[in-house]
């Protein structure tokens, strides 16, 4: 009885590091966004994902009115329903991927989230996506909220002109000076 015990502790933490799929199925996921504080602000919305792969989100009361506005306003432009999305879920690899695909539409849209280094928080591996999936209550350091944004603006800096190298036989000049009275039409 005791090993049964034992073993089933041992996998519990085993699969909290590794960021087992079981946990993922228990409660909601909010789409969150980390303040420099390490605070989660959660928002309006939140994931499902169901142990049979499909994918809920859940709406607040107030998001959900919103929602109803934007579809009845389609109804009435369009004369029919505005198409719900399908979402579904796989977890390999401790990555999170959730896909979305719309009733006549070709192609699949996939978000990936990295599960494992915070049992409560699953951090896109895209790095630009500036927010996060987490459980209520979930907080970073200041530090990793800090490196998360600091990842973020790197991952979306326009880096075009990093490497870019005038060739060695043009001269750079310099600007004319008193051009400004200079009218071009």
């Amino acid at each position: 009885m005791k090993r049964v015990i034992l073993l089933f502790v041992l996998c519990n933490i085993l699969f909290t590091l590794l960021g087992h799929e079981s946990s993922i199925t228990d409660g909601v996921w909010y789409i969150s966004y980390p303040e420099n504080s390490g605070k989660i602000t959660t928002s309006e919305a939140a994931y499902r994902f169901n142990p049979d792969g499909s994918t809920e989100i859940i709406y607040s009361a107030k998001a959900a009115k919103e929602i109803e506005k934007i579809h009845a306003a389609y109804k009435k432009q369009h004369g029919k329903d505005l198409p719900k999305p399908k979402l579904s879920w796989t977890f390999k690899d401790s990555k999170l991927h959730i896909r979305t695909t719309m009733p006549g539409m070709k192609g699949k849209y996939t978000k990936i989230f990295v599960a494992g280094r915070h049992p409560k928080i699953m951090f896109p591996e895209n790095k630009q996506v500036f927010f996060v999936l987490a459980r209520k209550g979930a907080v970073l350091s200041p530090a990793q909220a800090k490196q998360f944004w600091q990842d973020v603006r790197e991952a979306s800096r326009d880096k075009f002109a990093d490497n870019l190298k005038l060739p060695e036989n043009v001269k750079l000049a310099e600007p004319e000076k008193n051009l400004s009275y200079v009218h071009f039409h």
